[in-house]
């Protein structure tokens, strides 16, 4: 059965302080965090999920890898059984983009160097969203993300937020794109509701929609691969009142549906484990 993972927001760590057997193996955490005392109280409820090398915005394109003694410090003390990271390329205004070609030795030499300072094998990238000139087109390209994974012996972390959005930025049917992906690589998915905003779509990190659980079921029996599922909810940024009230409720809300659906496509008992 796949492994259920969200976003450590406050929300929830108070929950699994209150509720130690919620339905959740892993709390996805940004790394490095603010704080690592963030990730002692974290750990002290579940395994991480470490996501995003980023203290500036890594992704494995780039030519030098920041901090990695942070990072090995992080991996032992996180317990995470592999590294998810970005696959990017990030251009300034006017910037001539590298070739396809010259991206591809870069995400090698980046891979290489993530195994090498985290002392893991298991390394996915994660598709980005395409949605304007900051990157190229190819990058999200389903094509060039299948040579950038074999070439670097990548496992696949499939945002299917992102998918949505860039399929929407392409005017591309949303199911002929995922199916151009290579599905059988995908280890992770991850999910998160997006939003329409001033007339474009964009990831939001919101509540998951309607649409999106039915994607969920649609796409989910096509990963052979697949180990976990992750809700990227980032919550209402409330810590009381009628907010945090709602952002508990969605965050429940959204945690059971995906822990019934996992089970479903698993032909598991579901048993609710509290009342909303």
């Amino acid at each position: 059965m796949l492994r259920l993972a969200a976003n450590a927001v406050p929300a929830l760590l108070t929950l699994l302080a209150e509720q130690p057997d919620f339905p959740i193996d892993y709390l996805h955490y940004p790394s490095p965090p603010r704080d690592p005392r963030e990730v002692q109280r974290a750990r002290a409820l579940r395994p991480l999920l470490l996501h995003g090398w980023s203290p500036q915005n890594y992704s494995v394109t780039d030519p030098v890898l920041p901090q990695p003694e942070i990072l090995r410090e992080q991996v032992v003390s996180s317990g995470t059984p592999y590294l998810s990271v970005h696959l990017d390329l990030r251009l300034s205004p006017g910037q001539t983009p590298p070739t396809p070609e010259q991206v591809l030795e870069a995400v090698v030499r980046g891979a290489r160097d993530l195994r090498r300072a985290s002392g893991l094998d298991l390394l996915l990238l994660e598709n980005v969203p395409f949605c304007g000139p900051q990157r190229p087109e190819w990058i999200a390209d389903p094509a060039f993300i299948g040579e950038a994974l074999a070439a670097s012996d990548c496992g696949l972390l499939l945002d299917l937020a992102h998918a949505r959005v860039t399929a929407w930025h392409l005017g591309e049917d949303l199911g002929r794109y995922l199916a151009a992906f290579p599905l059988g690589r995908v280890v992770e998915v991850h999910v998160s509701g997006t939003r329409l905003e001033r007339g474009a779509l964009r990831d939001r990190h919101a509540a998951l929609l309607e649409g999106d659980y039915a994607l969920l079921e649609r796409i989910l029996p096509r990963l052979p691969a697949a180990r976990t599922l992750t809700l990227e909810y980032l919550g209402l940024c409330a810590s009381s009142g009628p907010l945090a009230q709602r952002e508990r409720r969605d965050l429940l809300e959204q945690l059971l549906r995906l822990d019934t659906l996992r089970r479903h496509l698993a032909g598991a008992p579901y048993r609710s484990p509290l009342v909303l």
